[in-house]
């Protein structure tokens, strides 16, 4: 997102983004916002990062499909969120047993 845009990015995700996409058992469990990261020298320097944790990866499919079928939600996501957002990548993390978020 542009730095410009980050208290109004955060508000619509703190204030409607996340509360509907708490479901289906889904909880975030951490927001990060960037300060260093490979895009640091252009317009669209600020990333935010976000953990959802899901069991399985069953239980994140049907997570996600459900955000497509409810158009409530789909239009929240598409039309207010993603219009600010430059770009977004999806990464599936597998932790190790001995990591501290398991």
């Amino acid at each position: 997102m542009r730095p410009d845009q980050l208290a109004a990015h955060h508000a619509l995700y703190r204030d409607r983004i996340m509360p509907a996409l708490n479901r289906e058992g889904a909880t975030l469990i951490a927001f990060f916002d960037t300060v260093i990261c490979p895009s640091t020298n252009n317009t669209s320097s600020h990333r935010s990062v976000e953990l959802w944790p899901f069991p399985d990866l069953e239980h994140w499919q049907r997570w996600h499909v459900i955000q497509n079928a409810d158009k409530q939600l789909s239009n929240l996501l598409k039309r207010k969120w993603l219009s600010a957002v430059a770009r977004v990548g999806s990464f599936l993390l597998y932790p190790k047993d001995y990591s501290r978020i398991r």
